[in-house]
């Protein structure tokens, strides 16, 4: 049972711990600048103290983590629809181009391979 759950786990990655910690350090630097502008009679001022500064930027960068992460994951899965499709489209036209019955069955076993390869990428593409 802990192999299936394992399999399921999300890792973070080196780019989300450099883009988070980019994030966090941009963010706070905003946060911090604006508030030091900000007058003191804002409705604003109170909530801008350097620790409510540093909760929003973490809250801000782990939200923008996650977008970034589901963002990665949806242009891998068009990659992978792209090259897929294109591979298919030509062995397509191969098939149609041929009329021996050798050839025929070996290019719709290198199709079956090349969609069943695919298929084991997709699914295990990390959400």
């Amino acid at each position: 049972m802990s192999e299936g759950m394992n399999s399921k786990q999300k890792t973070i990655s080196k780019t989300d711990v450099l883009s988070s910690a980019t994030l966090t350090s941009v963010t706070t630097f905003i946060l911090l600048t604006w508030s030091k502008n900000l007058p003191e009679t804002s409705p604003l001022a109170p909530y801008l103290k350097e620790p409510t500064i540093a909760f929003l930027s973490g809250l801000i960068s782990c939200v923008a983590t996650l977008v970034l992460a589901r963002v990665r994951y949806r242009l891998r899965m068009i990659e992978h629809k792209r090259d897929y499709q294109d591979k298919v489209e030509l062995l397509d036209k191969f098939i149609n181009d041929t009329s021996c019955p050798e050839t025929l069955e070996e290019l719709n076993s290198i199709r079956n391979k090349l969609t069943v390869d695919k298929a084991k990428q997709v699914a295990s593409e990390k959400r």
